[in-house]
């Protein structure tokens, strides 16, 4: 999945539908679920890098 980010500004998103796919996969609603990116960033020194944690309730 590309973020369609730029070069330098560091400008790129990811758009996830993240309660479909706990529902999809029969996580049941009201559940705590910590969450955590990794990505991959060729330009940085170390190529890859995580997001911050999120800790969200399933809705």
């Amino acid at each position: 999945m590309n973020s369609g980010g730029q070069i330098g500004p560091c400008n790129g998103v990811y758009l996830l539908d993240i309660a479909g796919t706990l529902s999809a996969d029969g996580v049941p609603s009201g559940t705590t679920v910590h969450l955590q990116g990794w990505y991959r960033d060729p330009p940085a020194p170390k190529q890859t890098s995580l997001t911050n944690a999120q800790v969200i309730t399933a809705p």
